[in-house]
């Protein structure tokens, strides 16, 4: 089976995941990411500040998508490094 890694929680890695689901639907996908919510677009958080939107209102993706998607998020959970001798997220 195909295991994926992906690091990083922003719209490279939704739509990473997205493509990889289409090429490779029976892949085992996993999202690192250090922030603790899933992925939300960042020029909204000017939206937040302003009082215009709230935090959950900017979330586009919440952790039922990634489920859906059958894909390991990893919230609160940074990559520190790659060691590409195992192939390993550290």
């Amino acid at each position: 089976m195909t295991r994926i890694g992906i690091v990083g929680n922003g719209v490279a890695a939704v739509t990473a995941v997205r493509e990889t689901r289409k090429l490779v639907p029976e892949a085992e996908i996993h999202v690192f990411s250090d922030e603790a919510v899933g992925y939300y677009p960042r020029p909204k958080l000017i939206d937040v500040v302003g009082g215009r939107l709230t935090e959950q209102e900017v979330i586009r993706y919440h952790p039922d998508w990634y489920e859906n998607n059958n894909v390991d998020l990893h919230i609160s959970e940074p990559v520190i490094r790659i060691d590409p001798l195992s192939m390993a997220l550290v």
